[in-house]
């Protein structure tokens, strides 16, 4: 447009200036006499000119329609041919801004793009399964929780969830799911490409506390939940019902088994007074349906006891269980730990399967900073080293 309009121009004013003085335009020597003679005219058609170009570049600059409206020209408003779009609103992952807010927002890059709130995770975890969010999923914890049932997060393809990864981490502040139930606290049904993600920084985390006693577990693994991170979190749990569970258990596969989980950089650890048996259980369908190449490493694990059973932090001593990293955690008990019939407290006990890489884990002390020290009434070994 730009050009077409200039070349009209140049042709306008340049008859213009020959009608008027009936000579030819000067080539050579723009300002000779017949310049000099009709600058007058000249000068007026250059300010036509700019202002038709002007004019004719509305389409490409809204900003000159306010312009041209103050020197009394069309604006957009009253020109059929201009259209002004309306601003644009965006949402960020990782900020609350959902209207009306809530404790949980969720929104999808597919469908459900604008955050919606939601009361608990469970709520949440529904409307992903029910298809309202699709795509690559973000959940942004905004505010405490209280789960009243499990939060049941279903494979992606499974009835109407269609999701390509879910990031679940917390917002402006310390934040804690929370519940006492029998069973799971968070279920990853056959979940793949979940992370959580606690952050643990500048005062902003995220803590998971299944504080029920009996037969439960504050997240698990199930129905082949694989490729999945949780990760600078504090994970709580209670079970001292089950020597077959822990505070995370990684429960029975379908076709592959659970695999490829990692966790990473964690506190694992008691729910207020009531210790868990063991942190971290699994237990797979088959040594052909196993639980296998998961990574556990850089996490604190503490204070999983009962006084009358064999109690572990990582306990791979079931079925179905091949292939773990399991490096660089801390093992060890806040208080002193005295039992009441004989018992074995595992550090890492592993009993089948094959294929583990196992280092750099320190089982002992007091505390993750490697002070103290882990003392068990009625014990005949000592409790402290490297392995």
């Amino acid at each position: 447009p730009f050009f077409l309009n200039i070349q009209a121009l140049w042709v306008f004013t340049r008859t213009k200036y020959n009608q008027q003085s009936n000579r030819s335009f000067p080539s050579a020597s723009p300002k000779g006499p017949a310049f000099m003679f009709n600058r007058t005219r000249i000068a007026r058609a250059i300010v036509a000119s700019l202002v038709i170009i002007t004019i004719s570049a509305i389409s490409f600059a809204s900003p000159w329609t306010k312009a041209l409206s103050l020197l009394g020209f069309a604006s957009a408003e009253s020109s059929p041919n201009i259209v002004e779009a309306a601003p644009a609103t965006y949402f960020a992952a990782g900020t609350c801004d959902a209207v009306p807010a809530g404790n949980v927002e969720v929104e999808g890059t597919i469908l459900g793009t604008t955050p919606v709130a939601y009361a608990t995770l469970k709520a949440a975890f529904d409307a992903i399964n029910a298809g309202t969010h699709t795509g690559a999923v973000t959940i942004d914890v905004c505010g405490n929780t209280t789960e009243t049932a499990s939060a049941i997060l279903n494979a992606s393809g499974s009835g109407s969830a269609s999701y390509t990864s879910i990031a679940i981490s917390p917002v402006g502040g310390a934040r804690t799911i929370s519940g006492s139930m029998l069973g799971a606290m968070i279920d990853l049904n056959g979940a793949d490409n979940v992370t959580i993600n606690g952050v643990n920084s500048g005062g902003t985390s995220l803590e998971l506390d299944n504080q029920n006693t009996g037969n439960s577990y504050t997240l698990r693994f199930i129905a082949d939940a694989s490729n999945n991170t949780i990760q600078n979190s504090t994970i709580r749990g209670a079970n001292s019902a089950s020597a077959t569970n822990g505070v995370i258990l990684f429960s029975t596969g379908t076709t592959t088994g659970n695999d490829n989980n990692t966790l990473t950089n964690n506190n694992i650890k008691s729910s207020g007074g009531a210790n868990p048996q063991n942190a971290i259980y699994s237990a797979g369908t088959s040594p052909a349906i196993d639980n296998s190449g998961n990574t556990i490493t850089g996490n604190n694990i503490s204070d999983y006891f009962n006084a009358s059973g064999a109690t572990s932090g990582i306990s791979l001593g079931a079925t179905g269980n091949s292939a773990w990293t399991i490096t660089n955690n801390k093992l060890y008990q806040t208080v002193t730990r005295v039992y009441t019939t004989a018992a074995t407290h595992n550090g890492i006990n592993i009993a089948v399967g094959s294929g583990y890489t196992i280092s750099g884990n320190i089982i002992g002390f007091a505390n993750s900073s490697g002070t103290g020290t882990t003392n068990m009434v009625g014990n005949s070994v000592a409790l402290t080293g490297t392995f």
